[in-house]
Protein backbone atom coordinates (compact mmCIF):
# COMPACT_ATOMS: atom_id res chain seq x y z
CA UNK A 1 0.00 0.00 0.00
CA UNK A 2 1.40 3.71 -1.03
CA UNK A 3 -0.14 6.39 0.84
CA UNK A 4 0.87 10.35 0.22
CA UNK A 5 -1.48 12.57 1.56
CA UNK A 6 -1.34 16.76 1.65
CA UNK A 7 -2.58 19.36 4.20
CA UNK A 8 -4.20 22.34 2.34
CA UNK A 9 -3.63 25.23 4.19
CA UNK A 10 -2.01 28.28 3.27
CA UNK A 11 1.11 29.73 5.02
CA UNK A 12 -0.66 31.80 7.64
CA UNK A 13 -2.97 29.18 8.47
CA UNK A 14 -1.42 28.08 11.36
CA UNK A 15 -2.80 29.59 15.19
CA UNK A 16 0.77 29.64 16.25
CA UNK A 17 2.24 31.84 13.28
CA UNK A 18 -1.09 34.70 12.95
CA UNK A 19 -4.45 35.38 14.66
CA UNK A 20 -7.51 33.68 12.69
CA UNK A 21 -9.04 36.61 13.22
CA UNK A 22 -6.80 38.30 10.96
CA UNK A 23 -6.42 35.49 7.84
CA UNK A 24 -8.60 37.86 5.54
CA UNK A 25 -5.27 40.30 5.78
CA UNK A 26 -2.33 37.96 4.19
CA UNK A 27 -1.31 37.54 0.88
CA UNK A 28 -2.86 34.15 -0.75
CA UNK A 29 0.06 31.48 -1.89
CA UNK A 30 -2.20 28.62 -1.67
CA UNK A 31 -3.32 28.28 -5.63
CA UNK A 32 0.39 28.26 -7.06
CA UNK A 33 1.48 25.80 -4.31
CA UNK A 34 -1.72 23.27 -4.94
CA UNK A 35 -1.18 23.65 -9.02
CA UNK A 36 2.40 22.92 -8.74
CA UNK A 37 1.45 19.35 -6.41
CA UNK A 38 -1.28 18.74 -8.80
CA UNK A 39 0.54 18.99 -11.88
CA UNK A 40 3.63 16.69 -10.40
CA UNK A 41 1.06 14.00 -9.36
CA UNK A 42 -0.25 14.07 -12.47
CA UNK A 43 2.87 13.68 -14.48
CA UNK A 44 3.46 10.78 -12.53
CA UNK A 45 -0.28 9.15 -12.48
CA UNK A 46 -0.88 9.30 -8.71
CA UNK A 47 -3.25 9.99 -6.71
CA UNK A 48 -3.54 11.17 -3.22
CA UNK A 49 -5.84 12.35 -0.25
CA UNK A 50 -5.97 16.52 0.22
CA UNK A 51 -6.57 17.34 3.51
CA UNK A 52 -8.51 20.58 3.76
CA UNK A 53 -9.51 23.54 5.72
CA UNK A 54 -13.25 24.83 5.75
CA UNK A 55 -11.95 27.73 5.48
CA UNK A 56 -9.83 27.35 2.86
CA UNK A 57 -13.34 25.74 1.09
CA UNK A 58 -14.84 29.12 2.18
CA UNK A 59 -12.95 31.48 0.98
CA UNK A 60 -11.03 29.57 -1.90
CA UNK A 61 -13.58 27.22 -3.10
CA UNK A 62 -11.54 26.99 -6.43
CA UNK A 63 -8.37 25.37 -4.72
CA UNK A 64 -10.69 22.53 -3.71
CA UNK A 65 -12.23 21.72 -6.68
CA UNK A 66 -9.25 21.85 -8.53
CA UNK A 67 -7.95 19.19 -6.15
CA UNK A 68 -11.05 17.05 -6.67
CA UNK A 69 -11.79 17.65 -10.39
CA UNK A 70 -8.17 15.98 -11.12
CA UNK A 71 -9.71 12.67 -8.81
CA UNK A 72 -7.96 13.08 -5.55
CA UNK A 73 -9.65 12.05 -2.41
CA UNK A 74 -10.89 14.84 -0.25
CA UNK A 75 -10.33 15.21 3.38
CA UNK A 76 -11.38 17.25 6.53
CA UNK A 77 -8.87 19.14 8.60
CA UNK A 78 -11.21 21.20 11.05
CA UNK A 79 -12.40 25.07 9.73
CA UNK A 80 -9.85 26.99 10.82
CA UNK A 81 -6.29 25.05 12.01
CA UNK A 82 -7.24 25.60 15.52
CA UNK A 83 -5.56 22.55 17.33
CA UNK A 84 -8.31 19.85 19.07
CA UNK A 85 -6.89 20.25 22.54
CA UNK A 86 -7.85 23.54 22.39
CA UNK A 87 -11.55 23.22 22.46
CA UNK A 88 -14.02 21.82 24.53
CA UNK A 89 -16.28 19.12 22.50
CA UNK A 90 -18.87 21.41 21.53
CA UNK A 91 -16.46 23.77 20.28
CA UNK A 92 -14.74 21.08 18.42
CA UNK A 93 -18.18 20.03 17.54
CA UNK A 94 -19.50 22.92 15.58
CA UNK A 95 -16.09 23.94 13.87
CA UNK A 96 -15.63 20.58 12.60
CA UNK A 97 -19.27 19.90 11.29
CA UNK A 98 -18.84 23.27 9.71
CA UNK A 99 -15.97 22.27 7.69
CA UNK A 100 -17.32 18.74 6.58
CA UNK A 101 -20.84 20.26 5.19
CA UNK A 102 -18.50 23.48 3.88
CA UNK A 103 -16.16 21.03 1.63
CA UNK A 104 -19.20 18.37 0.91
CA UNK A 105 -21.57 21.05 -0.29
CA UNK A 106 -18.62 22.21 -2.34
CA UNK A 107 -17.24 18.61 -4.17
CA UNK A 108 -20.61 17.41 -3.61
CA UNK A 109 -20.05 13.97 -2.15
CA UNK A 110 -19.25 13.36 1.47
CA UNK A 111 -16.17 13.36 2.96
CA UNK A 112 -15.02 10.27 5.37
CA UNK A 113 -11.55 10.97 6.46
CA UNK A 114 -10.16 13.66 9.21
CA UNK A 115 -7.13 14.89 10.10
CA UNK A 116 -6.34 16.85 13.43
CA UNK A 117 -4.19 20.07 13.33
CA UNK A 118 -1.15 19.88 14.58
CA UNK A 119 -1.97 16.07 15.24
CA UNK A 120 -3.88 17.01 18.52
CA UNK A 121 -5.80 14.40 19.06
CA UNK A 122 -4.14 12.96 22.16
CA UNK A 123 -5.03 10.54 25.21
CA UNK A 124 -6.51 13.50 26.89
CA UNK A 125 -8.79 14.27 24.65
CA UNK A 126 -9.97 10.74 22.79
CA UNK A 127 -14.05 12.40 22.94
CA UNK A 128 -13.09 13.64 19.65
CA UNK A 129 -12.88 10.17 18.20
CA UNK A 130 -16.58 9.94 19.41
CA UNK A 131 -17.57 13.09 17.40
CA UNK A 132 -15.97 12.13 14.75
CA UNK A 133 -17.79 9.11 14.71
CA UNK A 134 -21.11 10.90 15.02
CA UNK A 135 -20.48 13.46 11.94
CA UNK A 136 -19.82 10.04 9.42
CA UNK A 137 -16.25 10.24 9.53
CA UNK A 138 -14.84 6.87 8.85
CA UNK A 139 -11.10 7.24 9.19
CA UNK A 140 -8.85 9.66 11.36
CA UNK A 141 -5.52 10.38 10.72
CA UNK A 142 -4.72 12.62 13.26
Amino acid sequence: MNILTFDIEDWYNCDFVTSNDDWDKYEVRIYEGVERILQELEKRELRATFFCLGWIAEKHPNVIRSIHAQGHHIGCHSYKHELTYNLDPISYRHNTEKSKKLIEDLIGESINVYRAPGFSITENNMWALEILMELDFQYDCS
